[in-house]
């Protein structure tokens, strides 16, 4: 499946069985945990969310994911690359639009190593458990401070979706995420926009818009998966 997302010119969003992707040619600024390209870069034109096994436990993570890139024809160099067990076929994807902004929020969840932050009594390899996986692009301009600002509005959403979910660990708390979630703001910086936005907190109209469709991707995700799994 390729759709053109939301009003949003340039961006596609293509879902097949294994891979998620989002391909924007002009480049986007982007701010992520990603495994590979994560941290701040400026000319992002592919941003891949690749499925593996749930068995999946390699000493090359990074390769591994450089290598779906190239096969798809990309430059690794212009590229943001996610793992996870998940099915990426579930996604949860919303959009919105505000004053001086667009957005498309994309969620993959797997929720089987579902924990709550400083209570995890277990540990997992960094890439052998299930992830949820959080990709937002904002059509707008903003601030290198005010991405990162959105990655914390993206987190808190994602938070409150799986506490709305009830879903909780073993010793009944409420999760907070899974043990390897990752997380990716990208953003167009558009010149159609004539305002670049200083803040992206949850009380800013770009914030709100950002946790409501982060909170809804992340519902729709993890419903899906609990489905899946019966």
């Amino acid at each position: 499946m390729a759709d053109e997302v939301g009003s949003i010119p340039d961006l596609c969003v293509t879902i097949t069985d294994d891979q998620l992707t989002v391909t924007y040619p002009p480049g986007l600024r982007t701010f992520s945990s990603a495994l590979w390209g994560g941290g701040l870069h400026r000319d992002v034109s592919l941003i891949l969310n690749q499925r593996v096994g749930a068995d999946y436990s390699s000493m090359e993570p990074v390769q591994d994911i450089v290598q779906r890139i190239r096969e798809k024809g990309a430059d690794p160099t212009r590229a943001i690359g996610l793992l996870t067990a998940a099915n990426v076929a579930e996604a949860g994807i919303r959009v919105a639009s505000g004053p001086e902004f667009c957005l498309c929020a994309i969620v993959t969840a797997g929720v089987g190593n579902a924990v709550r932050a400083g209570h995890a009594p277990n540990r997992y390899s960094a890439y052998f458990a299930d992830t949820i996986n959080t990709i937002v692009i904002l059509d707008a301009k903003l601030t290198d401070a005010a991405l990162i600002n959105a990655v914390i509005t993206a987190t808190e959403a994602k938070t409150a979706a799986l506490q709305d979910a009830g879903l909780t660990d073993n010793a009944g708390s409420t999760v907070t995420g899974t043990t390897t979630d990752a997380v990716a703001i990208a953003c167009t910086m558009s010149h159609t926009y004539r305002y670049t936005h200083q803040y992206a907190g949850s009380a800013t109209e770009i914030g709100h818009a950002l946790a409501t469709a982060v909170h809804h991707a992340t519902l729709d995700a993890v419903y899906r998966e609990k489905i899946r799994k019966g």
